[in-house]
C-alpha cells in the first residue's frame, strides 16, 4: 500500500488503493528521489505519507516524521484508533490492510482455508 502511494506521484490517477485519489497523487509527488531510495533500502516511510493521513483525518500529527518504519505507522494507527471517544475507522482500515499485507497467514481468506483442511483430515 505504501509502496502504491509512492507510485501514485509518478501517474496521473494514482496507482492501486489510491487511484483516483487527487491528494494522494499531489502530495506523493513532493517525495524525493533520497526518501523513495530509503523506502525501497530500508523500509523507512516517506514523511508525505503521513502528511496525506493526517489531510485525510486518519492521524494527527505524529511527531517527528522522519525514519519511521511500519512498525511506528502501525503504532500510530493504533494510538489514533479510539480519539475523541470516537472510533477511527479509516485507522483501523489501514492498520487492518497492512498487516494483512505483512502475514497473510491472518487473512480471513487463509484462516477459511486451513478450518477446511482441519475438517477434512
Amino acid at each position: 500500500m505504501i509502496k502504491d502511494f509512492i507510485e501514485s506521484g509518478k501517474s496521473v490517477n494514482g496507482v492501486g488503493s489510491f487511484y483516483g485519489d487527487k491528494l494522494a497523487v499531489r502530495i506523493s509527488r513532493t517525495i524525493g528521489k533520497h526518501q523513495r531510495r530509503r523506502f525501497e533500502r530500508y523500509g523507512e516511510i516517506p514523511s508525505a505519507f503521513f502528511r496525506y493521513l493526517q489531510e485525510r483525518g486518519i492521524i494527527e500529527y505524529p511527531g517527528r516524521l522522519n525514519g519511521k518504519s511500519v512498525s511506528d505507522l502501525l503504532d500510530v494507527l493504533w494510538n489514533s484508533l479510539k480519539r475523541d471517544g470516537k472510533t477511527n475507522e479509516g485507522a483501523e482500515c489501514l492498520r487492518k490492510h497492512i498487516l494483512m499485507a505483512m502475514y497473510p497467514e491472518l487473512s480471513p481468506r487463509h484462516l477459511n482455508k486451513r478450518r477446511a483442511n482441519r475438517r477434512k483430515a
